[in-house]
């Protein structure tokens, strides 16, 4: 592929044949739907297989940029709903991803927030990394929830002694 560029979707489950049939056929026809190839890898560990699927695009294509920035998207969503999580996944998808462990009310965001907060409080390590954002930034803008991969905040995150 000319300019050719790829983002990973990898979705962690059991390992079985009927898992892996299914994460290939959930890949298969999405990416049919955007028109767009895969690679398809599975990495078996102890206890859990790894799917690892290579969306391949032309990066100097704004509209095949698009179509895998969805793809992808639509993939993260799409696992979430049948018990899929993502063990590893692209910035752009960090926030949606962390959103998918929704379990009790977000209690994993929470926690992990709780210890972001007591261990780095002005934000200065990785802010945003796995979806984990430090209370400075928090809804102000800078997540990353639309296929148009931009943030959407006004004024940004303001200074400590404005907060």
């Amino acid at each position: 592929m000319p300019n050719g560029a790829h983002l990973f979707f990898a979705p962690i489950s059991p390992v079985t044949g009927k898992d892996a049939r299914a994460q290939f056929k959930l890949c298969k026809k999405r990416c049919d739907q955007y028109g767009l190839d895969f690679l398809s890898t599975y990495v078996v560990g102890m206890r859990e297989m790894h799917h690892i699927a290579s969306i391949i695009y032309d990066r100097g294509d704004p509209d095949c940029k698009r179509r895998a920035h969805a793809l992808l998207r639509d993939l993260v969503s799409d696992a979430a709903k049948v018990g899929y999580g993502e063990y590893r996944t692209h910035l752009i998808t960090q926030d949606q991803v962390m959103n998918t462990y929704n379990w009790n009310g977000g209690a994993l965001l929470k926690f992990n927030e709780s210890i972001k907060d007591a261990l780095d409080p002005n934000g200065i390590m990785a802010p945003g990394r796995c979806g984990i954002w430090p209370r400075g930034y928090r809804g102000r803008g800078w997540e990353m929830k639309s296929v148009d991969d931009s943030s959407t905040g006004e004024d940004g995150v303001k200074s400590k002694s404005s907060l």
